[in-house]
């Protein structure tokens, strides 16, 4: 048995729910597991090296390796160099995280990745074998069977979006399309929770969309809102970081019984939607009809809670994902 120690800074809102599962999968082999609050706090200097931590940041990562830390356990939320690159514009820094990654993904013991693409991306790359990497998508929301029946829910072409209005969260995309649905289907609604309300508004106007609204809302109602809505919205531009991510939203859409459209950029979801029907996934070449599709098709509640059920049960189950780490973990 161990004591694999982790940080309270790393466990926020929207990370916590991920990173129980992967504390829940270490403690079913009998590990125990202990908060600090921060990576360079005193205590860590008083463990013994070969003591094992969970981190998702390379800072923490750096701090821990040159303290003579080997035995970790490292979470890679995305791939880091570009996103900053695509933030900032500096190559420097873009060679800096780099060089940081590479390294780090050398010397890791457990790397923990959120699609199959990111692993293939890492091992082109920097020419490395990562064939010992796990692999879970970013999930944090329950399935809500009351959500799919909620009165007259499916009878009406609402459609939303809950987040961030930044680029690379693909805000204007979804601006672009639902005005492309409300001028041709003038009987729909968009939905925006976001907490950049006047900002949200102000890039609206711009695209003169006549039915919407925008609102605040905190994050423990947000399933109650999302319920509310027939449709939802997860489009991103077509970047490599995207095609590895594996972004919360759509766990949040079909856990509430909200029908999403998204696209295939995002290459992991548009592999489960080959599977299923209602998974509204289209590309550059067929935009139209997927979206005509989603809005003629008629919904049976009963049916889409089916469906959507077997989706989260095999996609977005944190207790089949703690059980796999619970062996992956068994080598410790």
């Amino acid at each position: 048995m161990q004591t694999i120690y982790y940080f309270k800074k790393d466990v926020r809102i929207v990370t916590g729910y991920y990173y129980n599962i992967i504390l829940n999968g270490l403690k079913l082999n009998g590990n125990k597991v202990c908060e600090i609050e921060f990576h360079n706090s005193p205590e860590v200097n008083k463990l013994p090296k070969d003591t094992y931590f969970l981190i998702t940041s390379f800072d923490t990562f750096v701090y821990l390796f040159f303290k003579g830390f080997r035995n970790i356990i490292y979470w890679y939320q995305g791939i880091v160099p570009e996103e900053d690159f695509l933030r900032t514009g500096s190559k420097l820094r873009r060679l800096a995280f780099s060089l940081a990654e590479k390294f780090s993904l050398k010397k890791v013991k457990f790397p923990i990745c959120v699609s199959k693409y990111q692993v293939e991306f890492y091992e082109k790359k920097y020419h490395l074998n990562l064939k010992h990497a796990f692999v879970m998508p970013c999930f944090n929301s329950e399935f809500n069977r009351d959500n799919f029946y909620i009165s007259d829910k499916y009878e009406h072409n609402v459609f939303c979006y809950a987040g961030g209005i930044q680029a690379y969260q693909g805000f204007n995309l979804i601006l672009d399309t639902y005005k492309e649905i409300e001028e041709k289907y003038p009987n729909t609604f968009l939905k925006i929770y976001t907490f950049d309300l006047e900002k949200a508004k102000k890039i609206i106007k711009t695209y003169d969309i006549k039915n919407f609204s925008v609102e605040s809302v905190p994050q423990s109602e947000v399933d109650d809102v999302l319920a509310r809505c027939k449709f939802g919205f997860l489009i991103r531009d077509n970047n490599m970081i995207n095609q590895v991510a594996t972004p919360t939203k759509l766990a949040n859409y079909l856990g509430n019984g909200v029908v999403p459209i998204f696209t295939d950029t995002i290459k992991a979801y548009a592999d489960i939607a080959k599977e299923y029907k209602h998974l509204y996934c289209f590309g550059d070449t067929d935009k139209d009809i997927v979206i005509d599709k989603a809005l003629h098709d008629v919904i049976a509640p009963d049916d889409l809670e089916k469906e959507y059920r077997n989706v989260m049960d095999k996609f977005f189950n944190p207790h089949k994902y703690s059980e796999q780490l619970s062996k992956y973990f068994e080598n410790m």
